[in-house]
């Protein structure tokens, strides 16, 4: 995929049902994790909160996923989180907002960016490797996904450490 211009926006109540299809759609096969707090930011109106920003992310006028940003106060780190609409991944967008989130946030205040996926979960991982980020750790049986304990993966990429 060449590099497509995305566009980046605090997500609105217009964005509650297409997050929720997410959250209760077993055949899109991906990891999110704690989507019922983004649907409660949603609700509540605090798109943008001390935990962090939720954002809608589009190409053109078509949305294509969502992002969590949320750094954690006085520590230089920030966390992220990235889901695609099904028909949009396998397509480079993945990797591309990795990287075009290291740059904006590596402009900011942020040294360093995690993000966990689950072990089991090869492509998003793949993506992470080619953005730059490193394995942290692995947090065994971390998580219930799909009624099993899964294992997770801790992932960082430090400022200047980015091939962004």
């Amino acid at each position: 995929m060449d590099k497509t211009l995305l566009r980046y926006q605090y997500a609105t109540e217009c964005d509650c049902d297409t997050l929720f299809k997410l959250y209760i759609d077993p055949s899109y096969g991906v990891y999110f994790r704690h989507v019922q707090p983004y649907l409660n930011m949603i609700q509540f109106r605090s798109i943008q909160t001390k935990y962090g920003s939720l954002m809608a992310i589009y190409e053109g006028r078509n949305k294509i996923g969502f992002s969590h940003i949320s750094p954690h106060p006085n520590t230089g780190i920030t966390e992220i989180s990235i889901i695609l609409l099904k028909h949009k991944q396998g397509k480079g967008y993945g990797l591309q907002i990795a990287k075009d989130l290291g740059l904006y946030l590596f402009k900011g205040s942020t040294d360093k960016l995690l993000c966990v996926t689950l072990e089991s979960d090869e492509r998003t991982n793949k993506i992470l490797k080619q953005a730059g980020f490193t394995q942290d750790c692995i947090l065994p049986e971390s998580c219930i996904y799909n009624n099993e304990y899964q294992n997770e993966i801790r992932w960082s990429l430090k400022k200047g450490d980015t091939p962004c």
